[in-house]
């Protein structure tokens, strides 16, 4: 089979958040749902915020609470 190049490319900057955001769960070895939940945010509110098509939707203030939550905000 041929191989094809993806049809749509995501933003560099939504990959680098994502990774951030892996990253924390790696360093605290702790669940997405764990983040969520010291976040102030819902579970399934993370899990559509990380998903592909989702991370565009992540508000600041999420954003800023995940980085609290693991010791990097202000």
């Amino acid at each position: 089979m041929p191989r094809v190049k993806p049809l749509t490319v995501m933003d560099q900057r939504e990959v680098e958040i994502r990774r951030e955001i892996g990253a924390i769960m790696g360093e605290l070895m702790i669940s997405q749902k764990e983040l969520a939940e010291r976040a102030g945010m819902t579970p399934a509110t993370l899990s559509a915020r990380l998903s592909k098509g989702g991370i565009g939707d992540l508000r600041m203030s999420e954003y800023w609470a995940i980085q609290d939550a693991a010791g990097r905000g202000r």
